[in-house]
């Protein structure tokens, strides 16, 4: 899963994007609760568009396992990431 933007992917688009993208290696953590029906349907417009799974709702469960609400685990990170790459810009 992407943290920055909630979009699910499998091991082996992970490790293409990686490969092409190194400097993306901190953005991808291991999902431990495998994605729900409504997770897969939600697609997504982004570069990597044809490359998504589904997406991560805010308020659905953390896919990393925590129990917590995506809003209040990883979600939180991918916002920070968003404004330090925001504020490079």
């Amino acid at each position: 899963m992407d943290i920055e933007t909630g979009e699910i992917y499998d091991a082996k688009k992970i490790e293409e994007i990686l490969s092409q993208h190194p400097e993306m290696r901190g953005r991808f953590i291991p999902m431990k609760i495998p994605p729900t029906t409504k997770q897969l349907s939600r697609r997504v417009k982004s570069p990597l568009a044809n490359q998504v799974v589904g997406k991560i709702a805010r308020n659905e469960p953390c896919p990393c396992g925590s129990g917590k609400k995506f809003k209040k685990c990883h979600w939180l990170e991918a916002i920070k990431q968003h404004n330090e790459k925001v504020d490079k810009q």
